[in-house]
């Protein structure tokens, strides 16, 4: 009996220093660091995630510094464009007005405004012609200009558009281009083109006027 009892204590002190060795060993080792997959796996998250910033960030800024035509208006009141009738009417050759313009640059830039040239037309002849001085207009701003607009109608053109005028019809329309350059973008430089504007001379308030400081 007593060899069995030796035996059985001498096997639990055995399982009992293998179970505590075990232990030890376990609380020695601690948690499994983190695996090549892991590291690769953090690695192309944090290149995506990044990627995707700059391209986010790439399109904010094309978008804001893409290019943007110039609006334009012409800007004269009812006297001014009645002087300007008056003047046709009497038949002259060829009369030459200052008219003011008002042109919004819709950029995040300056630009100039060069070589602007255009015509007037009425009822689909052309009357007369326009030049836009070379302009520097600054980023997202209105910059008054003064345009000079030269008539130079037929005699029968003249009549034509005076009687018009007299009962409470004449409508001019203008076309014109220039070019546009942005030095922001190195030069970077576009036409810009103006087609069929109306100015209805008898309800010039109908014009688009919405650049005008005097609308």
């Amino acid at each position: 009996a007593l060899g069995v009892e030796g035996a059985e204590s001498q096997y639990g002190d055995r399982a009992l220093r293998l179970q505590t060795r075990s232990r030890v060993t376990f609380a020695g080792r601690g948690s499994p660091g983190p695996t090549n997959a892991d590291k690769a796996y953090r690695a192309v998250r944090s290149c995506y995630l990044l990627s995707t910033a700059m391209i986010l960030l790439l399109i904010t800024v094309t978008v804001a510094l893409f290019p943007r035509i110039p609006q334009y208006n012409f800007c004269s009141d009812q006297i001014a464009w009645e002087s300007i009738v008056e003047s046709m009417a009497s038949m002259s050759i060829k009369t030459s007005f200052q008219m003011l313009g008002s042109v919004y640059n819709p950029n995040h830039m300056k630009i100039h405004v060069t070589m602007g040239t255009g015509t007037f037309l009425h009822a689909g002849v052309e009357v007369g012609t326009l030049v836009i001085p070379d302009t520097t207009a600054q980023a997202a701003a209105i910059t008054d200009v003064w345009i000079t607009a030269t008539f130079k109608p037929s005699a029968w053109e003249a009549l034509s558009l005076s009687t018009d005028y007299y009962t409470g019809k004449l409508v001019f329309t203008a076309n014109a281009v220039a070019s546009v350059e942005i030095p922001f973008l190195n030069g970077y430089s576009f036409k810009y083109k103006l087609e069929d504007f109306v100015i209805n001379i008898n309800r010039y308030k109908d014009s688009d006027r919405h650049l005008c400081a005097c609308p």
